[in-house]
């Protein structure tokens, strides 16, 4: 793959908010994907969603790895695991992650090693720690965050409701909990 998707669905809480990642098959198609997609407007996912440059998406990974580097953080994070067997580490990669201080370094090394051509480093590292960021800590991080790159980033954001139409056929969302081909247009509600 070219990027490390991140599965949203029960795995990120009903409310919650997804990290930045890349979300679609040729990171080469536009750099301004990572996106980051907000919960906080009901049941709307995407009520704001950021895209930064890959810059940027530096600076959000610096933020990211510290929190999973410390001991506490990381077990915060912890008890919010939720395994899903669409993400493409696997659940004992997954696990280490939170129980062992080098388990993270070891799932990229790893995810990595099974791959010809990977994705970029930045990719991979924000895809699987978008794995492990998740529920109410993914909202409180990505507040700290966007506090911390304001101003760096394209915002659509939506008052009430409403909904995102993506024409590019590079792109794809998993529906209703399920994976679907690339598709014209996309609809985000």
């Amino acid at each position: 793959p070219d990027t490390i998707l991140n599965f949203g669905g029960k795995t990120s809480g009903e409310n919650h908010s997804l990290c930045f990642h890349q979300d679609h098959v040729n990171p080469h198609d536009d750099a301004r994907r990572f996106l980051m997609l907000t919960k906080h407007r009901g049941e709307a996912r995407g009520s704001s969603t950021l895209a930064v440059l890959p810059s940027v998406a530096q600076r959000v990974l610096a933020i990211e790895e510290e929190h999973i580097r410390d001991p506490a953080q990381r077990a915060q994070m912890g008890r919010e695991r939720q395994y899903d067997p669409r993400f493409l580490i696997s659940e004992e990669e997954y696990d280490r992650c939170f129980d062992s201080a080098e388990g993270y370094e070891e799932a990229v090394a790893a995810f990595v090693s099974r791959h010809p051509h990977p994705p970029d480093d930045l990719s991979v590292r924000l895809g699987i720690l978008g794995y492990l960021i998740r529920g109410a800590y993914a909202d409180g991080l990505l507040s700290e965050i966007v506090r911390g790159i304001d101003g760096d980033v394209f915002a659509e954001q939506w008052a009430d409701a409403g909904i995102l139409i993506i024409d590019n056929p590079a792109v794809f969302h998993a529906r209703l909990g399920g994976n679907v081909p690339p598709l014209q247009r996309n609809f985000c509600i």
